[in-house]
């Protein structure tokens, strides 16, 4: 991930009130991002900042292009470190 595949800065409670999960036959609990909830929370421990960047980022691999989505810390000196990808999916072909 380049720091250009960063969309917009959220507040921790901004993104888990976007992603709150809604499944209708309640398989899945409503908390942000469902059953990878556990992931989110050991991400969000991971840092002490209360903002983090979306991001949108495409990459090929042996089988093809792929779009990944998900939030990143961006550190003090500009990398970025440490992210947490929500989605995953083959990019569509035009």
């Amino acid at each position: 991930m380049k720091k250009n595949d960063l969309i917009e800065v959220m507040s921790v409670l901004d993104i888990e009130t976007k992603e709150i999960v809604f499944d209708p036959l309640n398989e899945v609990q409503q908390v942000p991002f469902g059953h990878l909830n556990n992931t989110w929370e050991e991400f969000k421990g991971s840092y002490s900042l209360s903002t983090l960047w979306s991001f949108k980022c495409e990459y090929k691999d042996y089988s093809g292009f792929f779009i990944k989505e998900g939030y990143a810390k961006l550190e003090n000196d500009g990398s970025i470190n440490t992210y947490f990808i929500h989605q995953k999916y083959r990019k569509p072909i035009n």
